[in-house]
């Protein structure tokens, strides 16, 4: 028996003029991939430390779309989150309001190991598809 896929679809826009001195207008974003499985948590944090976000039941290959998302309605005194892929010693910072995505639609390697850091209370989403 083969797993059912389902559809995942991340689209919207930006807008900013594509080069000085002209115009802003939209730029699409839009990203479709099947998957079998996917996760969604979220996360309170309060003080400092590391979390890690469980992947344990996507596929082997890992996520090919994922979204993190630290909650808009975190303290405004709430400092940016780092975030690492893959084990990656390399920070991606995201603040209150801000986000992660990171679509791959066929990767040969995915996403298998998101963790994050914090240093004050925060609370934040994430969304991973594979």
């Amino acid at each position: 028996m083969s797993a059912s896929t389902f559809n995942v679809q991340f689209a919207g826009s930006f807008t900013t003029p594509p080069y000085t001195g002209q115009p802003e207008c939209p730029v699409p974003i839009n990203y479709t991939a099947q998957y079998t499985r996917k996760t969604v948590q979220r996360f309170e944090k309060t003080g400092s430390g590391t979390g890690a976000v469980d992947l344990s039941n996507l596929p082997t290959v890992g996520a090919k779309l994922i979204v993190v998302q630290v909650d808009p309605d975190s303290s405004s005194a709430a400092l940016p989150i780092q975030v690492q892929i893959n084990g990656s010693t390399d920070d991606i910072e995201i603040s209150v309001g801000g986000f992660l995505a990171y679509g791959s639609p066929k990767p040969a390697v995915g996403i298998t190991e998101v963790t994050f850091s914090y240093v004050s209370d925060v609370a934040l989403w994430v969304w991973a598809f594979g």
